[in-house]
Order: structure tokens, then C-alpha cells, then sequence
């Protein structure tokens, strides 16, 4: 054994065959062992071949350091996003549309925008001057059902139109064919128990109120309208009975409580009636109408009096 090693630890030169450094008493290497080759001698790479791929990791690092640079994007002095790049955040999705309610028919989800939906209050029908584009939309209409007459949903929405142009009679007709078609639909009953109304054909009216409240039991606004057919027609005695239904329905509506007031006061009970409608006065109403049914209660409280 010959030679000499040196100490990893202090740099001593030592001469081969020793265990430990004489300086520091590190282990010193055995000279025997072959130190492992270089991976460019494992893959045996010559010496060009090796500045090549040198050269070729420098460049793409470099390449790759200037695209980094380029994409990162900047930002103004207050941390705002700049006015010219891309937002990051998401697009908001639209709102949901509100669900129909629950007595809405399929042909009031496919109603045109222009076209109202059904309350089943009765209302008179608007003049066809306000509203020009109502022509072409029974037009629209008529043309639907020439291919398909048995459609209900479609004459109900003609109905309608109709309705709002004033030919109430031609209404009530599409109404009843509606409901001759799909005789368990509500709305189209109620329809045709308005148009039935404005035609002055009140037990007809009476009738379809009653059926559409079969199927809408609990339904304010059908109870309500029944109650007042019921008393135009003179039948305060069943009014009664309706608004008393319509105001548990709906404890807040006024339009029952009114009603009830009077029929109460017509069939003879006036003690309810001025209750109830001290419970009116309770309501958010005009300043006209408090001081009508003000005056009405004083000339019936007199008559109460003077009976006593």
C-alpha cells in the first residue's frame, strides 16, 4: 500500500494506510475505493456532447424565465387589477326566475310579456286603444288554434285578449270551450265567471265561481269574488258565508272585510256590521274612503238609537 490520502475534514495529507488524520482524528478514506464516475463518464458522453446539453438547459431556462415574466400580470400602484387585462373573477350567473304560483296554468308560463295573467278578481277590460299590438296578438292567437282547436290553454289566452279588447261576448265563448276541454282547471272557470259578470249573466257567473272555489278552497281572491257576485245578485244571506270563508283565508284583505261589512248590514245584523267595519277602518285604506264608511257608521249607529 502506497501513496497518500487527504483528511476530508482538515485538508492534511496523510500517507496512505493510516485510520485517522494525525491532526484532527477523522476517519480518513480507504485509497482502495474507487470513486463513483460522473454521470456524463457513466453515460459516456464526450466532452462536446456535454457543453451542447450545457448550453441547450441554459437556453430553455432562460426561454422559460422571459414567458414568465411576459404573462404575470401586473398591477397598478393601489393593488387594482389594470383597466386593459382580463377580470379573474367568474361571470355571475343569472338570476333564477321566480317560481309560477301554485294555480298558475301551463299557458300563463308561456304567456307573451305583453299578456297579463289571470287574478281572478273581476276587473273591467281595458280599452283596445291603450294597448295597439293586442290585434296581432289575437291574430297570433287565431292562427295557433286553426291547427290546433282543441288546444284549452290556447283559447283561455285568447279569451284574455279578447277580454282587454272589449269583445267580451267572443271571450266568454273561447272561456267555455276552455273549460269544456279541461274542466278541472280553475283559471279558466274564473275567466269565464268574469266575462259571465261584465255580460250581466250573473247566475252563470255565480256558477263558475262556485266550481273554481271547489278546487281552490282556500283561495282569498275567488271566495272574495264569489261573495260579491253573490250580492249583486241580491243573495246576502250566502255572501256571508263566502267572505266569512275568504277572511280566514286571508285575514289581512280588505276587499273581504268590506264585503262581509255590508252583507251583514243588508241580511239585518248591524251590531256585526258596524264591527266589522270599525275592523275596515283598521286597514290601510284613502282618506276618501275612511270618511265615507265614517259617515255611514254615524247614520247607522243614529238608526240604531232611535230603535232602541
Amino acid at each position: 500500500m502506497s501513496g497518500f490520502v487527504v483528511c476530508a475534514k482538515c485538508g492534511t495529507r496523510i500517507k496512505a494506510g493510516r485510520g485517522h488524520c494525525l491532526k484532527c482524528f477523522e476517519p480518513l478514506p480507504d485509497p482502495e475505493e474507487l470513486a463513483a464516475p460522473r454521470l456524463s463518464e457513466s453515460l459516456g458522453l464526450s466532452r462536446n456532447t456535454q457543453m451542447a446539453v450545457w448550453a441547450g438547459a441554459t437556453f430553455a431556462a432562460t426561454l422559460l424565465g422571459v414567458l414568465i415574466w411576459q404573462t404575470w400580470p401586473t398591477r397598478g400602484d393601489d393593488g387594482e387589477q389594470p383597466a386593459d387585462s382580463a377580470p379573474l373573477t367568474a361571470v355571475s350567473p343569472r338570476p333564477a326566475a321566480p317560481p309560477p304560483a301554485s294555480h298558475e296554468t301551463a299557458d300563463e308560463a308561456r304567456r307573451p310579456a305583453s299578456e297579463p295573467s289571470s287574478s281572478g278578481v273581476p276587473v273591467a277590460g281595458s280599452a283596445a286603444g291603450a294597448e295597439p299590438n293586442l290585434e296581432a296578438i289575437r291574430a297570433e292567437y287565431e292562427e295557433k288554434l286553426g291547427s290546433n282547436p282543441k288546444d284549452p290553454a290556447l283559447l283561455n289566452s285568447l279569451g284574455e285578449v279578447l277580454m282587454r279588447l272589449g269583445r267580451t261576448d267572443e271571450a266568454a265563448a273561447r272561456f267555455a270551450r276552455a273549460v269544456s276541454l279541461q274542466p278541472l282547471e280553475s283559471t279558466y272557470r274564473i275567466n269565464l265567471a268574469r266575462a259571465a259578470g261584465e255580460l250581466g249573466q250573473t247566475d252563470r257567473s255565480i256558477e263558475q265561481y262556485r266550481e273554481a272555489s271547489r278546487l281552490r278552497p282556500k283561495d282569498y281572491d275567488t271566495l272574495t269574488a264569489l261573495g260579491l257576485a253573490l250580492q249583486k245578485k241580491g243573495d246576502d244571506e250566502a255572501a256571508v258565508a263566502e267572505f266569512t270563508k275568504a277572511r280566514r283565508a286571508n285575514p289581512s284583505g280588505p276587499a273581504a272585510v268590506l264585503g262581509l261589512a255590508t252583507s251583514l248590514e243588508k241580511v239585518g245584523r248591524v251590531d256585526e256590521a258596524i264591527d266589522v267595519f270599525h275592523q275596515y277602518l283598521d286597514m290601510p285604506t284613502s282618506p276618501a274612503e275612511i270618511g265615507r264608511i265614517k259617515a255611514h257608521l254615524d247614520l247607522l249607529s243614529r238608526g240604531r238609537s232611535q230603535v232602541k
